[in-house]
């Protein structure tokens, strides 16, 4: 009887450090922009599990979709491509009830710009606003009219991004322009420097914050165009102490980043 009690107690504790195990395991869910997805966590989720102790489940949609999934309790943690009172007006303009806002905490991890960037081979290294958004909406055609070689351009986009939508509102359509039709479109903006490299009169745009490997396989123009970027996260105001932990991982991986993309544009 003592030995069957034993074991029972043994098995009893066995469960409980089972069940801890299975818990702690839980993931922290992240959803939301693909931007942030492809600058932060593409290249740093696994440093950012390892750092934490915690494995990270990311799916990216878009930053309305981190919003419903928070509240919805699918998500821990939301990934934005804009400060986050822009983004609830994204989706307060499309839906009839408001959202309780006051549920929700923003965290701003630092400041990016849009870089436009060019093969290293294109004699062109610096376009004028007025050059760059014509070459963009598609009214210069040539790389010739700006002092290049007299070959078509290609204009390389991925329409999904949020870039993408903030150069045509900052940019092209104060000009009445919109994107080429003759763009090139990619599936990924990771994708954009392995087009440029291999396209000599190809033109694109990445964030800064995008790694030294990544900008090695460009060359940045010099532009009078300054388009800055947040990395936006938001959690809600009951995040557990888990998912808090990640959020100062993902905030330290992003100071990093930022202090990295400083220093390659030091001269």
């Amino acid at each position: 009887m003592r030995t069957a009690g034993w074991l029972a107690s043994v098995m009893g504790v066995l469960t409980l450090l089972a069940f801890g195990a299975t818990a702690a395991a839980a993931p922290v869910r992240i959803t939301g922009a693909p931007s942030f997805n492809e600058a932060v966590f593409q290249p740093y989720k696994a440093q950012i599990e390892r750092q934490t102790g915690t494995t990270l489940a990311i799916v990216a949609i878009n930053s309305a979709r981190g919003i419903d999934d928070l509240f919805a309790g699918r998500a821990d943690i939301a990934m934005l491509g804009a400060r986050l009172a822009a983004v609830v007006k994204q989706i307060t303009d499309k839906r009839p009830n408001p959202l309780d806002t006051s549920r929700l905490v923003e965290h701003v991890l630092g400041e990016s710009r849009i870089d436009f960037v060019v093969n290293p081979a294109n004699p062109v290294k610096s376009l004028k606003r007025e050059q760059l958004g014509q070459i963009l909406g598609g009214r210069i055609g040539s790389w010739g009219a700006v002092g290049g070689n007299a070959h078509p351009i290609l204009v390389a986009v991925e329409p999904t991004d949020a870039m993408y939508i903030q150069i045509q509102n900052a940019m092209l359509t104060p000009m009445a322009l919109t994107w080429t039709p003759r763009s090139r479109v990619v599936e990924s903006i990771l994708q954009i420097p392995a087009l440029i490299a291999q396209a000599p009169d190809a033109i694109g745009y990445m964030n800064s914050l995008s790694s030294p490997e990544q900008k090695r396989r460009v060359a940045i123009l010099s532009t009078d165009v300054r388009l800055t970027r947040q990395q936006v996260i938001v959690t809600l105001n009951t995040a557990t102490p888990e998912v808090m932990k990640v959020v100062e991982a993902i905030e330290a991986t992003v100071t990093r980043m930022s202090t990295a993309a400083k220093e390659s544009v030091r001269p």
